[in-house]
């Protein structure tokens, strides 16, 4: 048009424009220029505006003739089959001269309308594909790290069992060793208890011969004179000399706080248990008391060992005993 008002010195009516050999409107130069376009389906909705347009400055001969406004719609691809379908048609219309020119331009609205409506919907569908595929990612994601988390979780509790198992053994253990200990100390002062009474039944042996305790052994001077030295006066002047029975007797009066500790040990008494306990009181009394006589105290002796420690020496002393009652005819009181 520039170009045209140039050469006519710029006096020109739309009516004087040449309508063949010179301006002439290309339906694929204009479909190149929509899809050049920022905003292609604004570009489709002109269309129909710019035909009517050209026609009515009356530039619709020529390359008009044989155009056909409809194959836009017909030639794109991306538009529905139901909108392609239709546009077919009004170009067979078109060509065939059955569609008036006034409802052309109606029809190519309407198809650009509905082009952009539905490329809308394509728009919209598509984002909501990409939504629901956004969704299905979260919730893909979700059930992953639920998945992990229960794992972890699940690792976690079986951890703790895991280590509760193991703080259970560890302790059955340590109870079962404490207990272990408690049985080996109890052991050993049952053994140690029988030493200290084989110990103490030396020292009566010893007190008995050198006559410094009465028993059924010895004779009626005898006993009169063991009496007499184990007699308050006599265990002082014992003492005083430092005799070899007042010596004995000290070592056996001396032995009674160990039989008692040993005793504890190999029982698990405790003091109060001990205190209470009137024949164990009564017996380790009988054993390291030396105004008694021999007999009295062996036999104490054994009753101790036959409550508290292995049987070993209450079974000597039993045999010692016996034979003793045999040969005397005497009982050990």
């Amino acid at each position: 048009p520039a170009q045209f008002a140039e050469e006519s010195d710029g006096n020109v009516q739309i009516g004087q424009m040449p309508t063949a050999g010179g301006l002439q409107l290309d339906p694929q130069r204009l479909m190149a220029l929509a899809a050049l376009s920022d905003n292609p389906l604004a570009a489709l909705k002109a269309v129909p505006e710019i035909v009517q347009g050209m026609r009515q400055v009356g530039l619709t001969a020529g390359g008009m003739a044989q155009d056909n406004p409809f194959e836009i719609f017909t030639a794109d691809n991306t538009l529905p089959q139901s909108l392609r379908s239709i546009a077919q048609r009004y170009a067979q219309s078109y060509a065939t001269g059955q569609l008036p020119p006034d409802k052309v331009d109606e029809r190519i609205r309407q198809l650009g309308e509905s082009a952009q409506r539905a490329s809308t919907s394509a728009e919209s569908i598509k984002l909501r594909e990409q939504q629901m595929q956004q969704s299905l990612d979260l919730a893909k994601s979700q059930q992953e790290l639920t998945g992990t988390l229960a794992k972890s979780q699940q690792d976690i509790s079986q951890q703790m069992v895991d280590l509760r198992r193991e703080q259970f053994t560890a302790q059955q253990q340590a109870l079962q060793e404490k207990r272990q200990e408690e049985v080996t100390k109890r052991e050993d002062a049952k053994d140690q208890l029988g030493t200290t009474l084989r110990q103490l039944k030396r020292n009566y042996d010893t007190l008995l011969k050198e006559g410094g305790i009465v028993s059924t052994e010895a004779s009626a001077t005898e006993n009169v004179g063991a009496k007499a030295s184990a007699s308050g006066a006599g265990r002082a002047v014992g003492a005083a000399f430092g005799t070899k029975t007042e010596q004995q007797r000290q070592t056996i009066e001396q032995t009674r706080p160990l039989l008692l500790n040993l005793i504890k040990n190999a029982t698990g008494m405790n003091a109060q248990q001990m205190n209470s306990n009137a024949e164990m009181q009564m017996y380790l009394r009988a054993a390291t008391d030396p105004s008694l006589s021999y007999e009295a105290n062996l036999d104490a002796m054994a009753n101790l060992d036959r409550l508290f420690g292995t049987g070993e020496i209450a079974k000597e002393i039993d045999k010692q005993l016996q034979s003793t009652r045999a040969r005397t005819g005497r009982s050990q009181w």
